[in-house]
């Protein structure tokens, strides 16, 4: 009894002995699978006690030991535990930001002013942008799956594939090719397609991404600029003046046929080559012009003589602007030139013409006016300032009401106008007074005249002095 309770003592007493300790803990993790529990101890005889005592001894070393690796397994499973943990956070940080990168590479595909596709080796298409949608005409659901050729036009499908292949070396080149696309309308797209092949990823096949770029405008304008300048073509082919072209180095690039006409020299004897009279006299007062006008500014309307050959010489009116380029750079000259000889010589005639009419009027002794339709003076002779004592600058733009006021005034304005609109001559005599203050008898004529077209365009009268006449015949008169 007494070593039971030593027995005892030694356990209750020592909890914390490594004996006692390890059987604690070896019996919660077998679930107190012990064969003796310690109040059993003081039923025992002394042979069994001891051999319990052994028993119990040679579980607390093994209790010991198994303590220590089930401590171990707890520290390493702790471990596992927090490296797990640490692992699912990473995985679950690396799913958000890949799902947030693909959210914005989405978004960013459809911003794209390019349509833009992804296709796969079969050539279906697996994405596609919103700009392509558009482009087609299609919405997104409709295009995913089907054939990238399947909107393609018939003739620019051929035997060359829709996608990259990679070189010998195993590079992947960027192609690119222009081709028809066919809307859901049934209008067609031009279109410059570019595509590269993505290799696929631990076995996975290539795809390729696509991109679309609608060339139609680009196509429009073409066509537009190609009618323009054939129209311009046409115009300056069949203008009746001579149209002619250079380089800032004086190098002749348009010549048309009315410049063949007037300077006597073909298009295809002069083109690419300088003109003829920059190297002759005046050259240098041309080279100057030329620096002028490739300085920025126009000139127009200088007037030349030429002469080539035994040609009769010619008086020739020549205007010129620079031509310009993109960026507003000044690339040549452009150059009209107008024969204005005949035109000279016309306007000489006429001149000496109207010189001699009015030279005429001066010395004709009866005093002459011309007035407008409008009713104002536009000119007098000589004979009529004289016969007034007025200056002709004086009266010029005004009226008869001007002159005469009142009744007379109307009086002229109504026959005048009667003759204005009839084109009948009127005579009629008439007492007015002249620069002396003295009464005048005289025979007042007036006549319409007209303008080229043939429209009334004023008045002229004639007054003839009768008063020595109605002298005369007074004094015949009073004699009988």
């Amino acid at each position: 009894m007494n070593r039971i309770k030593q027995a005892a003592k030694y356990i209750y007493k020592n909890p914390t002995a490594p004996g006692a300790k390890a059987l604690s803990a070896l019996a919660a993790v077998l679930e107190k699978n012990v064969p003796y529990s310690l109040g059993e101890l003081n039923e025992l005889s002394s042979e069994e006690f001891d051999l319990a005592i052994g028993m119990i001894k040679d579980w607390c070393v093994e209790g010991h030991d198994l303590y220590k690796r089930c401590m171990l397994e707890c520290a390493e499973k702790d471990q596992l535990s927090h490296t797990l943990g640490t692992l699912t956070a990473t995985v679950r940080k690396r799913d958000a930001e890949l799902a947030d990168s693909e959210r914005k590479f989405r978004e960013a595909f459809d911003l794209v002013d390019n349509g833009l596709v992804q296709v796969d080796a079969e050539g279906r298409l697996v994405i596609v942008n919103r700009r392509f949608c558009e482009m087609l005409g299609y919405a997104r659901d409709a295009l995913i799956g089907r054939l990238l050729s399947d909107f393609v036009h018939p003739d620019d499908r051929d035997a060359e594939s829709f996608y990259p292949i990679a070189d010998g070396d195993g590079s992947l080149p960027v192609t690119s090719r222009e081709r028809r696309y066919l809307r859901q309308d049934g209008s067609l797209l031009c279109a410059q397609g570019s595509g590269v092949v993505i290799p696929g990823v631990d076995g996975q096949p290539p795809y390729s991404l696509c991109s679309v770029e609608d060339v139609s405008r680009h196509h429009t304008a073409q066509e537009t600029l190609k009618s323009l300048n054939e129209s311009l073509r046409a115009i300056v082919e069949t203008s009746p003046l001579a149209i002619y072209a250079i380089n800032p180095a004086g190098i002749v690039t348009l010549w048309n046929s009315a410049a063949e006409r007037l300077f006597g020299i073909k298009c295809s004897e002069i083109l690419g080559s300088s003109l003829p009279w920059v190297t002759g006299a005046g050259g240098d007062a041309i080279r100057d012009l030329r620096e002028k006008i490739l300085a920025g500014n126009s000139v127009h309307d200088i007037q030349v003589a030429w002469k080539r050959g035994g040609r009769t010489p010619r008086e020739i009116s020549m205007s010129a602007a620079p031509l310009r380029g993109s960026g507003d750079t000044i690339v040549g000259i452009l150059i009209t030139c107008t024969d204005i000889t005949d035109i000279k010589a016309t306007s000489q005639a006429l001149e000496v013409q109207l010189h001699f009419m009015r030279e005429l009027l001066e010395v004709i002794p009866n005093p002459i006016f011309y007035r407008g339709a409008g009713g104002r003076y536009i000119g007098f002779n000589r004979a009529w300032e004289e016969f007034f004592g007025v200056r002709r600058e004086d009266w010029i733009g005004k009226t008869p009401g001007d002159k005469y006021g009142g009744g007379n005034a109307a009086r002229f304005e109504i026959a005048e106008a009667e003759v204005l609109l009839s084109g009948k001559t009127a005579a009629a005599e008439e007492v007015i007074v002249d620069a002396a203050g003295v009464d005048r008898h005289i025979v007042k004529q007036i006549s319409r005249f007209t303008s080229p077209n043939g429209t009334p365009a004023g008045i002229i009268g004639v007054l003839t002095d009768i008063t020595a006449f109605k002298q005369a015949e007074e004094a015949l008169r009073a004699s009988e």
